[in-house]
Formats: C-alpha cells, structure tokens, sequence
C-alpha cells in the first residue's frame, strides 16, 4: 500500500498533479489516519519477516511474512492474471475497436472473416454488427457481418457497382446468452459454376469449425468494393448503427 503522504508533502506532487487527484489523495490521507490498521509493502525486505503497522493499532497487529526469514512457502505470492483478456462493448453509439484502412485490408475477391465473440444476447431483436468495413458516408461501403433476429448470422457486401448483396445463414447459432463461441463467415466469390457461395460456421476454439446449417448459394460471380472506409468490430456506419453487447 502506497503512504499517501509521501506525496502530500512532495512539492513535485503538486505540479505534476490535477486538482482531482490532489482531492482523491487528501481523502486517502484522511482515511488512513484514523485506519487502525495499514502497512508499506516498501516496508517488507528479504532479510525480515515483520512489517510495521502503520495503522492506529501500531505493534498490536504486526504483520509476519512467511514461516522463516528465508524464502519458504508461505510466503506472500504475486497473484498474476491467468484469466482471458477481452474487450467489453455495451451496446451503445461509438463503442467499438477499429483498425484504420490498410492495402491489405481492400478485399476484393474471397474473403473470411472469423470474430470470438460472448453476446450477452445470441438471439437478438435488433441486428448485432460483429465486424464490417461500411460507412455510409459517399459510397465506402465494403462488407459487413452481423448476427439478426433468432441469432441468425448474416453477411452483405458491396461490389464496384455499389449493388449490395446480402446471405443470410439457413439457421441460428442457438446459443445460452453470454457464451463464448466462434462465428465465421466464407464468401467464394466465383464458385466455378457462374455463382458465389457463402458458408457459416462456429467453433469453440476457432482450429474445429463445424458448418452453420447449409451453404448459400446465390447466381453470378461476385466482387467486394475496395473502399478507404475503417475496419470496425462493433457497430457498423461508425459505430451507430447496430451495435453489439457483449466480450470480444
């Protein structure tokens, strides 16, 4: 635990400080003047096992370390975060991740987009954009993949004439609000028969993937626009419309 009058009485404190954080400080300090019980973790050293209680109780609770003065089992551990990383979007306006327009990011031809996504809705009533690549500003719209009512996944793009298509997946993902699973997404754009195709997919650890219902074929070869507009994950149009609830 930090002694918070250590920076009371810095003078750096207050020019490298905000007012907000002079405040938080003062009431730091005023509560541990009347804590009975806190301690310095800089107060600790390999070679002792006691550390001073600077609280109002002072050597009534001491604090021991470990067994020993050497390094033993029950000493204190460093507990480090095993858990899995994510990003949390609340479903509301301009809440999104994205990547800025890149050479390699103009798909043109055949695409697969896959996201590991824990919707706190899998069965919404309003779409739920996963990722795309659409803005509605002038004509840079490119792709865009999202999961519909009855948890239905979806996927549009636009091609160079600015004719947007859309596949729609031939059933839901049927899944319990708040699990995490992988959704995926593949357009052939020339299937070697004068059409595209479009499959879907899920996985539990993104390495098996098991086909969403059955593929989407639709007539003419395709082609996605190459466009200036941003990689989102969230909603779509800049994060206004559509956006999503849940860990990513």
């Amino acid at each position: 635990m930090k002694r918070y009058s250590d920076n009371i009485i810095s003078p750096s404190f207050f020019t490298s400080q905000n007012v907000s954080n002079l405040m938080d400080d003062t009431r730091a300090e005023e509560l541990l003047r009347s804590a009975v019980y806190y301690i310095d973790a800089r107060d600790a050293s390999s070679s002792g096992q006691i550390v001073d209680n600077l609280g109002t109780a002072k050597e009534l609770l001491p604090t021991t370390l470990g067994s020993s003065t050497s390094a033993d089992s029950n000493d204190p551990k460093y507990l480090d975060w095993s858990g899995t990383n994510y990003v949390y979007l609340p479903g509301t306006n301009v809440n999104y991740l994205s990547v800025p327009d890149a050479n390699n990011l103009d798909i043109v031809g055949d695409i697969d987009l896959r996201v590991q996504v824990a919707l706190d809705n899998w069965s919404p009533s309003t779409n739920q954009s996963l990722i795309n690549k659409m803005d509605t500003t002038g004509t840079q719209q490119s792709f865009r993949f999202w999961l519909g009512g009855s948890g239905i996944p979806s996927l549009g793009w636009t091609n160079s004439s600015n004719s947007e298509t859309f596949a729609n997946a031939t059933t839901g993902v049927n899944l319990t609000n708040g699990t995490i699973k992988w959704i995926r997404v593949t357009l052939d754009v020339d299937n070697g028969s004068s059409g595209n195709d479009v499959k879907f997919y899920t996985s539990n650890d993104g390495s098996t993937w098991t086909q969403l219902g059955t593929t989407v074929t639709q007539s003419g070869v395709a082609n996605i626009k190459s466009t200036t507009a941003n990689v989102i994950v969230g909603g779509w149009n800049s994060a206004t419309q559509d956006n999503p609830s849940g860990k990513y």
